[in-house]
């Protein structure tokens, strides 16, 4: 796959969720939050619990490595999953011996696990973006 041309997010979303398709009854969980919580390469989903944590986590890895992709990145508000991850795969910054998880953002939300605090950073140029999609679409 080729990065960096304008089709590459439409590819990439393309892919993970035609992967998912063909897969998602052996492996539904994970299905799940790739259908309904990832935007091209990034996942970003919630569980009631921690064992329904764990439950999606390597599921959703071998998901992913039945299409030649692998999950990287992993980042959870519970050190008992992040336990269960390898350290290779979790996030960078992502130091369990440290008191608190790092501020983390993607999909252009931010996320304080510590906390479980979810939020956007709202600048005059992204608000004054916002206001003329929304206008546009208003119009047409």
């Amino acid at each position: 796959m080729v990065f960096g041309i304008n089709l590459s997010p439409l590819q990439a979303q393309f892919v993970g969720q035609t992967q998912t398709e063909k897969y998602k009854d052996e492996q539904p969980l994970p299905a799940e939050t790739v259908m309904k919580s990832t935007c091209m390469e990034n996942s970003m989903d919630s569980v009631p619990n921690e064992i329904q944590g764990v439950e999606v986590c390597e599921p959703f890895d071998k998901l992913w490595t039945k299409g030649g992709m692998h999950a990287r990145k992993w980042l959870s508000d519970s050190a008992k999953i992040l336990e269960k991850i390898l350290i290779e795969d979790r996030a960078s910054e992502v130091h369990l011996h440290n008191d608190r998880l790092p501020l983390v953002k993607t999909l252009g939300v931010k996320w304080l696990p510590d906390e479980d605090v979810k939020g956007f950073e709202l600048t005059k140029r992204n608000f004054r973006e916002k206001i003329a999609r929304l206008l546009i679409q208003l119009v047409s």
